[in-house]
């Protein structure tokens, strides 16, 4: 009997699986180091799998490609890819039945009046996973994979954010650094020049002493817009996942910008959908509904059943047990109760997030709505005019009817409306993107939107 029973006990403990050991030190991750060069095929393989129509030449860097090589190397994205892929792995084993338990029992009878003194036994334990309790446990798990998902898909939309934000930075504070390496020998030769009128007595000290001021200033300024421009690329190197030497002498091109009027309802609408505090929300709700629902179901009896055998002493016997599993003792009110209000708490923070939302959208459009009437106004009206006056002061210096020193402020003004015109871009660019962060929606590219997510989300089995 005993070796009838052995021999598929060794066999299913040969089917099992077996632990293998994954080692992983910090400093050997420390010693790979983040990739000092961006692979361009491996790229373009990212963009196949969420932009198949793109053709990309692999020279153009926009918020595109970078956000595909942002898929290939950030890893913070990997790690929450990762967390996708387990939420999602611990889904499909929450629909996996729970197994018996086998009680083995031997018995020996001395003196037994019996042909056999002993008795061997072998009882079972199943637990029948049925009803609301199965349903509340894969629906739960189900719910945590969908929101894992989600959260890597939210991930994706941050860095494809970041990137976006970092290019336009990158772009301003380069421009803004070459602009002010302008100014600062004009404000030079500007001192300069005060110094020869100050000797003639065509000018005052105080004239001198507010132009060497302004040098002062601008040259502060310059050592400003130097260190901005480095953290820009730190920035955007961060968001991609590589070294900052990866991102060296790389085109960075910014998408065109299209004007927002105005935010139909449509989009409201979305946005209350996709949104990840809202998502969030919605995701607490659902679980407090799982929730109440197991604790409802608490308040019947688990049922097991137990199907065994037993040789005793020549005699075989097949017995049957039925176990019920009873409740607490108030059949779980208080569980019920207490899951009530969990449910009733997540239904007002789903409505608070909701009127949050809203506030945050219509902020997010007069942020961007300000951003861009400055934009327009320096683009339009205060550059022009400033570039007019440094074209008069290069006329009127060619005539001899304005000294340098008066022509060099015409020329600073129309390098410092550049500069005004930068870093009014850069505000602009951001100002959108917090827009679209707040609608999760990309103007530019509306297939971005929903493109790139955790397509292994939708494999889980229906029940």
């Amino acid at each position: 009997m005993i070796r009838r029973l052995t021999v598929p006990l060794f066999a299913l403990l040969g089917a099992c699986a077996h632990y293998q050991p994954q080692p992983l030190a910090v400093y050997t991750i420390a010693d790979r180091g983040r990739p000092a060069a961006i692979d361009a095929e491996l790229v373009k393989a990212e963009l196949a799998k969420f932009a198949p129509a793109r053709t990309w030449d692999g020279e153009t860097w926009d918020e595109t490609s970078l956000l595909a090589a942002a898929l290939a190397y950030n890893s913070d994205l990997r790690a929450t890819r990762a967390g996708a892929a387990a939420a999602l792995a611990e889904a499909k084993a929450a629909r996996v039945r729970p197994g018996p338990t086998l009680t083995l029992t031997a018995e020996y009878a001395f003196n037994p009046a019996e042909s056999s003194p002993w008795l061997f036994g072998l009882a079972t334990d199943q637990l029948l996973d049925l009803g609301g309790r199965r349903r509340a446990r894969i629906a739960d798990a189900d719910i945590v994979a969908k929101a894992a998902a989600y959260s890597y898909e939210n991930a994706v939309w941050s860095a494809r954010s970041e990137v976006t934000t970092a290019i336009a930075a990158v772009n301003s504070s380069s421009a803004v650094t070459a602009l002010y390496d302008e100014i600062v020998p004009l404000r030079n030769r500007q001192v300069a020049a005060l110094r020869n009128q100050l000797s003639e007595g065509a000018a005052s000290s105080l004239d001198l002493e507010r132009v060497r001021q302004s040098a002062a200033n601008e040259a502060t300024a310059a050592a400003s817009a130097r260190s901005e421009s480095r953290a820009a690329r730190l920035l955007l190197a961060r968001a991609i996942g590589v070294a900052p030497a990866a991102i060296d002498g790389l085109a960075l091109t910014q998408g065109a910008v299209e004007e927002i009027a105005a935010i139909s309802p449509e989009l409201r609408s979305n946005a209350l959908q996709a949104r990840p505090d809202i998502f969030d929300a919605v995701v607490a709700y659902d679980r407090s509904e799982e929730a109440l629902r197991a604790a409802v179901a608490a308040q019947y009896p688990e049922i097991h059943i137990g199907p065994g055998y037993t040789w005793e002493r020549g005699l075989s016997k097949l017995p049957f047990n039925l176990t019920l599993a009873f409740p607490s003792a108030d059949f779980g009110a208080a569980g019920i109760a207490a899951a009530e209000a969990r449910r009733e708490e997540a239904a007002r923070k789903l409505e608070a997030g909701v009127a949050m939302a809203q506030r945050s959208v219509d902020s997010a459009f007069e942020t961007y709505r300000a951003a861009r009437e400055t934009y327009e106004i320096i683009r339009d009206e205060t550059a022009p005019a400033a570039q007019a006056i440094a074209a008069q002061a290069d006329r009127a210096l060619d005539v001899g009817a304005m000294d340098r020193a008066t022509w060099a402020d015409a020329k600073i003004g129309a390098l410092t409306a550049a500069i005004d015109l930068a870093r009014a871009e850069q505000a602009r660019v951001a100002a959108r993107v917090a827009l679209e962060g707040a609608l999760r929606h990309s103007f530019e590219n509306p297939a971005l939107s929903h493109a790139v997510g955790f397509q292994e989300s939708g494999m889980l089995e229906n029940e």
